[in-house]
């Protein structure tokens, strides 16, 4: 083992080796040489490796030899979210079969050379961890990869938990462990549910063999502009107690958000706490993600909000808010003027409450709403549920943003989309 890498394994602090914020580090291992001279083999990926079925296995970082000299912050910290286990999906080159796991290679000096993988090799060794990779000369696993964490087989030697179904392995691949499946069919589907964008001509299907494989949702939010679309896929948990999102790194703000569950810190300041908003899931389909961390933020999706302002239209009132302000409502508002008299603005505050307790109530019902799914999937309180897993359980269910209007309607006393007023 060597000893740079040896000091860095198990460290998670990625700032050890990329001091002061470094953007490109060397690599902590030995560069490789003697690869190419002329009484040695040449140690190249080759077309037929490529082409050869996908055997992983678990190599210790410490004891790997580079082939390369540098590593990108950016790639390697990547690497530690869990994406690529999950989609099969590289931070760079995704569209190069090479690229799509790491390739050890066992050189004429008996030295694990890194091939392709650095990347992956740096943040193994960062979180102290075996890389999982494909190694070659090595001896066929009992099962194909399809994605790190979904093999199609009989064993592995690989760690690994046998699902007989697919509802089973989607669970295990959102909790971040690797799903075996012998089933072909349970293989494919689980791939499909948990990386909704893998391509078809990866999926082990015999030449001729047609497939109608649906499309799983992917975890989709809306962000600053009702048509900005954000991929946040992996990026939340749902609390099983309360129906809130849960983060430690929000994708579009890097702070945490918190379910209801967890108290704000008593050292934040009011307006702290109020730009510290949690992203929240819509409160009238609870299918998507809607950005937090500003005053300003609107508390349904893109697709409710034109569903919530015609109901409102209908309903003469601000029966489904669009947002926690009152300006994002459209909400009354006061002008200062010689003329002001008392009872105009109380008559300004007891609209302004009004409106305040229909958020409030709103809120809690949407809340409620995902409580009660995650129920009805036999989802216990006091722990948390990966939010593209329960996702897969609504798509399973037929649960789609019409259910949600469903019971938004019939809970604001609403009959054949006609309101009482």
């Amino acid at each position: 083992m060597h000893d740079n890498a040896t000091k860095l394994f198990g460290t998670h602090d990625l700032d050890l080796w990329f001091c002061h914020g470094a953007p490109k580090v060397l690599l902590p291992w030995p560069r490789a040489g003697g690869l190419r001279t002329p009484n040695a083999p040449r140690n190249e990926f080759t077309y037929e490796m490529a082409r050869s079925p996908i055997y992983l296995t678990e190599v210790d970082p410490r004891e790997l030899w580079a082939s390369q000299s540098w590593v990108l912050r950016e790639h390697v910290n990547y690497y530690r979210t869990g994406r690529w286990e999950r989609t099969c999906i590289t931070s760079a080159d995704p569209e190069k079969e090479a690229n799509r796991y790491p390739l050890i290679m066992i050189d004429h000096l008996g030295r694990k050379v890194i091939r392709s993988g650095h990347h992956r090799s740096m943040a193994a060794l960062i979180e102290g961890r075996p890389l999982i990779a494909r190694m070659f000369p090595n001896d066929p696993d009992g099962a194909i990869a399809i994605t790190p964490n979904v093999l199609y087989g009989a064993t592995s030697r690989i760690p690994h938990t046998v699902c007989a179904t697919e509802a089973e392995a989607v669970a295990v691949v959102w909790d971040g462990g690797r799903a075996l499946c012998a089933d072909k069919d349970v293989a494919i589907g689980t791939v499909l549910a948990t990386a909704p964008d893998f391509p078809i001509s990866r999926l082990p299907l015999e030449p001729g063999e047609r497939s109608e494989w649906p499309r799983r949702p992917a975890a989709r939010a809306i962000g600053w502009k009702s048509s900005e679309q954000t991929d946040v896929s992996g990026s939340y948990r749902l609390c099983t107690t309360c129906g809130g999102l849960k983060a430690t790194n929000c994708p579009f703000t890097g702070q945490v958000d918190r379910c209801s569950c967890e108290p704000y810190p008593d050292d934040e300041s009011s307006n702290v706490r109020e730009l510290n908003v949690n992203c929240v899931l819509c409160q009238a389909c609870g299918l998507q993600v809607a950005r937090g961390h500003s005053r300003y933020m609107f508390v349904i999706c893109d697709s409710c909000r034109v569903r919530a302002k015609e109901f409102n239209k209908r309903a003469g009132w601000v029966a489904i808010p669009q947002g926690i302000h009152s300006l994002v409502n459209g909400g009354p508002s006061l002008e200062v003027t010689a003329d002001l008299t008392e009872l105009r603005v109380r008559a300004w505050g007891d609209q302004l409450g009004a409106m305040f307790s229909t958020i409030s109530a709103f809120h809690k019902w949407g809340r409620e709403m995902v409580v009660d799914r995650l129920r009805g999937f036999g989802l216990p309180a006091g722990t948390t549920v990966a939010f593209d897993h329960y996702l897969y359980l609504c798509d399973q269910a037929g649960i789609d943003a019409d259910d949600g209007w469903r019971r938004l309607e019939a809970h604001l006393g609403a009959s054949k989309g006609e309101v009482d007023q």
